[in-house]
């Protein structure tokens, strides 16, 4: 008799507001993308070449991006379903996500503080967003967490009936946590960047949503730690990917 799968606890459910980025890994370093780029007009000495910050500058303000992707990143990111839809849109790049075919899912699930500006003003492509009122923010809070309660009640209902996971994980919303591995590089991840965040002195204006902007902020943290002459010539370009 095959062994019973161990079922999902029932109880209460847990929320966050919060994203979480983990660097895992990285791949090259600023010198690596002075170098690769001078194979150009050094050939095998180039193996050998020194870095430049001047290079490195240069590179990037007239766009000379390829040097830029011999540097890759290996990301841990914890978000909402709703966010991570958002990140996997950046299709050069390589994800491996938590299944919930394969394992149950976690009781976690996001719900906004009172940072998060709620309305909508104006149309579609142009337009900002406001500050919701108490009973707007009241209202948002009681309806994802009695919300979030009832789905996982239920989905404990289905896999306790013997349900498959991949057929009880159906009605869970989309603020339901979810893990992956994002790995991508350096010329990508500054495209990313880019999309993912509202910066007020950007060439091209991003409508980031809000909660992918935290995924972006822990990111850039993490590149002006390794490179940051990568991100002077980043800022200095307009806020414009290479």
């Amino acid at each position: 008799m095959s062994k019973q799968p161990k079922l999902p606890e029932r109880g209460p459910v847990g929320f966050r507001d919060d994203v979480h980025v983990q660097l895992i890994d990285s791949m090259g370093t600023e010198d690596r993308i002075v170098q690769v780029a001078k194979v150009s007009t050094l050939g095998p000495d180039a193996r050998d070449a020194e870095g430049n910050t001047r290079l490195l500058k240069l590179l990037y303000e007239d766009q000379h991006g390829v040097p830029f992707e011999h540097v890759v990143f290996t990301f841990y990111l914890e978000m909402p379903i709703f966010v991570s839809r958002e990140v996997v849109k950046h299709r050069i790049s390589s994800i491996n996500e938590v299944s919930g075919r394969y394992t149950d899912l976690l009781p976690h699930f996001y719900v906004p503080n009172e940072d998060r500006k709620l309305v909508q003003v104006g149309r579609t492509m142009d337009y900002v967003f406001e500050e919701g009122s108490p009973d707007q923010h009241a209202a948002v809070e009681f309806v994802l967490k009695s919300n979030a309660q009832t789905y996982w009640d239920n989905y404990c209902t289905l896999r306790e009936m013997g349900i498959a996971r991949e057929v009880a994980r159906m009605p869970m919303p989309v603020n339901t946590y979810t893990q992956m591995f994002f790995t991508v590089n350096m010329r990508s991840l500054m495209n990313f960047v880019t999309k993912r965040k509202e910066w007020p002195d950007a060439q091209v204006k991003s409508h980031a949503l809000h909660e992918v902007e935290k995924i972006t902020d822990q990111m850039v943290e993490i590149i002006k730690e390794k490179f940051p002459n990568v991100w002077d010539a980043y800022v200095e370009s307009g806020y414009r990917q290479v």
